[in-house]
């Protein structure tokens, strides 16, 4: 139940911030990415908080009431996207941690399910990022079969 807990906690963080910049980000599309984002954390906070309150035990708190009205944005669309790339990247992390150390078989399957829904997400922003050209290609490592058919390219 702990790593239910954590995974709640932080899709509760996750949820505000996409509330937040769903309602700031300059384009609709962001804007509607943002939005996804935080019904697939609403989605999670909801199935993993039912099988706490099956066990009578409570969930962390939303905290949806504190996201303000503001339209005006405390950040840009390249900073809110590279942030929720790395929420994304916990997110995943979070839930593969759960797996390893949880022995319900039915939790699992939340977990595995999420995984995959994650993953999909992330690659849209990073799609987006691409697009945008905020996203660097990461260094690659040396081609060795090309270097020795092309030894002066």
């Amino acid at each position: 139940m702990k790593y239910l807990n954590l995974n709640i906690s932080t899709n509760v963080l996750g949820k505000s911030l996409m509330m937040g910049f769903a309602q700031t980000a300059s384009s609709q599309k962001l804007r509607n990415y943002f939005k996804n984002g935080w019904q697939l954390a609403d989605k999670q906070i909801k199935q993993y908080g039912s099988i706490l309150a099956s066990d009578n035990i409570p969930s962390p708190m939303l905290m949806d009431p504190h996201i303000t009205d503001s339209k005006v944005p405390a950040f840009s669309d390249k900073l809110m996207a590279y942030h929720v790339l790395l929420a994304n990247q916990l997110g995943m992390e979070n839930l593969g941690v759960a797996m390893s150390r949880t022995l319900r078989h039915d939790i699992h399957a939340k977990y595995a399910k999420f995984i995959g829904e994650i993953g999909l997400f992330a690659n849209k922003g990073q799609e987006m990022m691409i697009q945008q050209g905020w996203f660097e290609e990461p260094p690659l490592a040396y081609d060795r079969k090309k270097a020795v058919k092309n030894p002066l390219q």
